[in-house]
């Protein structure tokens, strides 16, 4: 729900000019106000469920803005390279690509330039990182290790993991780079300290964002941490009333942050 949900927003941020607060990393410069001249459509993924025992397809579509008028464009098949359990899970999602075209991974494995994705599985020699090319469907093993790393973004620069402490419970710590062409993935400096069991969660714009909390008694406290990755600083960039979590969601292309709670 998490995906659909910053999909629908992010792109909706590209539609038109949205309404209510968002907080921005760093604050945007001013800019003449825009307004959306013309609809546009939003493209949006979901689930539906098979027969008993036949799992559920990914279906695509769109939504009209304004009017909100739907419709579906049917449901994408999955990928040949589907693994089993949990690293399938980043196919269960649906990225349209600026060429138009939808895909069935998840955001944030694809690559900034939507030429590859990167996705984990498990075989006999332990826990394998994988990049795949698109246009080629050819598929490379660029890391195979004891440690269980969970891609978070493929971007320019690298492809950023979490580690995996108890992938079933949520549980990750610190994020690393690794390089798409292969090696061994790399502490960021700053993001080995206390976090919120799922760490860091988002990155982009030049940072990492990610939950912190404190506990006072029976009470959770969250705050939101953003780390700059070239500096290496962790600042609070949000703290939130007691027992009330905020969740990173993304950054859109004017360098607003947006979160839902």
């Amino acid at each position: 729900m998490r995906a659909l949900t910053v999909l629908a927003l992010l792109t909706l941020a590209a539609c038109s000019q949205p309404g209510g607060a968002v907080v921005t990393s760093p604050p945007p410069k001013a800019s003449p106000t825009a307004s959306a001249t013309a609809p546009c459509k939003l493209p949006l993924w979901w689930t539906v469920a098979l027969s008993p025992g036949q799992g559920e397809e990914i279906h695509v579509g769109f939504v009209t803005i304004p009017g909100g008028a739907a419709t579906d464009a049917g449901a994408l098949p999955p990928p040949v390279q589907t693994p089993n359990g949990l690293p399938s899970l980043v196919f269960d999602a649906a990225t349209y690509t600026t060429s138009g075209k939808w895909v069935r991974v998840a955001r944030n494995v694809m690559s900034a330039d939507e030429k590859r994705f990167v996705y984990w599985d498990t075989d006999q020699s332990g826990q394998v990182m994988h990049v795949v090319d698109l246009a080629s469907g050819s598929d490379r093993v660029i890391y195979t290790g004891a440690s269980l790393y969970v891609p978070i973004a493929f971007l320019s620069d690298a492809i950023y993991l979490s580690r995996a402490i108890n992938l079933r419970q949520g549980s990750l710590e610190n994020l690393y780079r690794l390089d798409p062409s292969g090696g061994l993935p790399q502490l960021v400096p700053g993001s080995d300290r206390h976090m919120y069991q799922w760490a860091w969660i988002n990155v982009a714009d030049g940072a990492a964002w990610g939950i912190d909390y404190k506990v006072e008694g029976t009470t959770y406290t969250y705050s939101l941490l953003r780390l700059d990755l070239q500096t290496s600083e962790v600042q609070t960039w949000l703290a939130e009333t007691p027992e009330d979590l905020i969740w990173p969601l993304g950054v859109d292309g004017r360098h607003r942050l947006y979160a839902a709670d």
